[in-house]
């Protein structure tokens, strides 16, 4: 555990939610910054598949540092830097395998990911087409890999831990739509202004959420 989660977890430690935020731990002055594309690291995406809503791709690359732990050892751990996105509205699958390829071929010289990382609610077939969004996609040369299936507290928990020891970065430019969707991502609140219920607010900033949620788990 890192900062503000550790304070929170492990000493029990009022840290305090402004305004019901999901990722308490995200601070826009240190998070969002300058995130280059690395070719000497891995590149993954992450999908929320938006049917009839808004569909989001994030592009991501995980660097492993070393974490100094309080007894002096060290360990190596993960950290999120987050490059890019994508979003819209009323594409199908081909049109969406073209615009990912497009992205790729403009931000990372033609290299594809190496792990897409989608909801596992896209193996469902549609009743209509008797396929599966992930099955679409994979037919235009898109291979996704559903997320195990967890509840959302589940990666909230890994992404606070993650951005409280200042190892979740945005690029400012090219993740902008990205940090904002973080930043507002709201659980509902009642008039005295605690959460009510178990799930996040549903709008836009869900989507981004989401995706990447299921890169987090």
């Amino acid at each position: 555990y890192d900062g503000l989660y550790l304070r929170q977890e492990v000493y029990g430690e009022f840290v305090g939610v402004p305004e019901g935020a999901v990722f308490h731990a995200f601070d826009q002055s240190k998070c969002v910054t300058e995130v280059p594309y690395d070719p000497e690291l891995e590149l993954h995406s992450m999908w929320d598949f938006g049917v009839g809503d808004l569909q989001v791709v994030i592009f991501g690359q995980p660097e492993w540092v070393t974490k100094t732990l309080p007894d002096g050892s060290e360990e190596y751990v993960p950290t999120a830097r987050l490059i890019g996105c994508i979003d819209g509205t009323d594409r199908t699958s081909a049109d969406w395998a073209e615009v990912f390829f497009q992205y790729c071929d403009k931000n990372f010289g033609g290299r594809r990911p190496s792990l897409n990382v989608g909801d596992p609610a896209g193996m469902a077939r549609n009743g209509v087409t008797a396929t599966s969004v992930i099955t679409d996609l994979a037919q235009h040369g898109v291979i996704i890999t559903p997320a195990p299936k967890k509840g959302p507290d589940y990666a909230i928990r890994i992404l606070n831990n993650m951005m409280s020891g200042d190892r979740v970065v945005v690029d400012k430019v090219k993740g902008a739509s990205l940090a904002a969707a973080i930043s507002s991502y709201r659980w509902p609140l009642d008039g005295a202004g605690n959460r009510r219920g178990t799930s996040p607010v549903h709008d836009w900033t869900s989507h981004y959420a989401d995706a990447l949620r299921y890169w987090a788990t």
